[in-house]
């Protein structure tokens, strides 16, 4: 807890609220993608957006959605961790393919170090994406979050968003 200017800031409720919002999806793969250089936020994006758009020319009986939550911690290289879930509608999911997932992907993004694994705990994934070391909450130039497929990604929410 941070008192600012008489104003109380509690950041594990906070980054408990971010947690229990990235609980909505079952999420599937979990990746983190890695920068060799210092980079800005917009660069970020369209170097990940287009990075994952370009798998969809290889994997074409498969589409999914993700959550991406950047993070540019002092004195650290820049990353991005990636919550991944696939469409149902499709004859393939990402859990089905990941051997060729990891061949593909891994070896695709060359700007620095990708890792991929499989989501064994959804719930887990979500707070260790939250945790201080990778969102500084109190330093809102220091993350970001945006979306891949956003409309496909409320669709495939488990529960729906309170009106």
């Amino acid at each position: 807890m941070q008192i600012d200017n008489e104003i109380i800031i509690d950041y594990h409720n906070i980054r408990k609220g971010y947690a229990d919002f990235l609980n909505d999806w079952n999420w599937e793969l979990f990746c983190t993608l890695s920068f060799n250089h210092k980079v800005d936020f917009s660069t970020a994006k369209k170097d990940v957006k287009r990075w994952l758009k370009n798998h969809k020319n290889v994997f074409r009986k498969i589409k999914y959605a993700a959550l991406l939550l950047f993070s540019n911690p002092r004195n650290k290289t820049p990353h991005v961790h990636i919550l991944m879930i696939s469409d149902p509608r499709y004859p393939e999911r990402l859990t089905d393919i990941y051997p060729l997932l990891l061949q593909f992907i891994e070896y695709s993004w060359i700007k620095g170090t990708c890792r991929i694994e499989k989501v064994w705990d959804s719930r887990g994934i979500s707070y260790y994406v939250t945790k201080m070391k990778n969102i500084t909450l109190w330093d809102a130039e220091r993350w970001d979050i945006d979306y891949y497929r956003p409309k496909l990604l409320v669709r495939l929410r488990r529960f729906p968003c309170p009106v």
